[in-house]
């Protein structure tokens, strides 16, 4: 295609964090928690160590969403005075996931990429 450029726009991958490991440099993140609260256009989301609000730019996000649901949130943490939220592009039901297992297999995931580390 002479004569043509393409501008290719390629964004960041979510990177697996916990609510509490969360950083001003964190671009896209994914939490794995549940839901220990929900309102209209947020929810608080937990893990064994902390908790965030979740805010969503539409209430349909929220639809079939409830107290003590498993989920994970693809989203961008957004820092004020106040501390941090995640504004969420993504939540993804985990019903049925053993967190505990999962937690593991981060855990080793983690160890392994560290010790292949040049």
């Amino acid at each position: 295609m002479e004569g043509i450029r393409l501008n290719r726009f390629v964004r960041s991958a979510y990177r697996d964090r916990k609510i509490s490991d969360l950083s001003s440099g964190d671009g896209r993140v994914r939490i794995v928690g549940v839901v220990i609260d929900v309102g209209e256009m947020e929810f608080v989301l937990a893990d064994e160590d902390a908790q965030v609000s979740c805010i969503v730019d539409d209430p349909s996000k929220l639809e079939g969403l409830k107290r003590e649901s498993i989920v994970r949130v693809f989203g961008f943490p957004l820092y004020s005075g106040g501390g941090v939220k995640i504004q969420a592009d993504i939540i993804q039901n985990l019903e049925g996931l053993n967190v505990q297992l999962y937690r593991q297999v981060q855990q080793e995931i983690s160890w392994l990429e560290d010790a292949v580390k040049w």
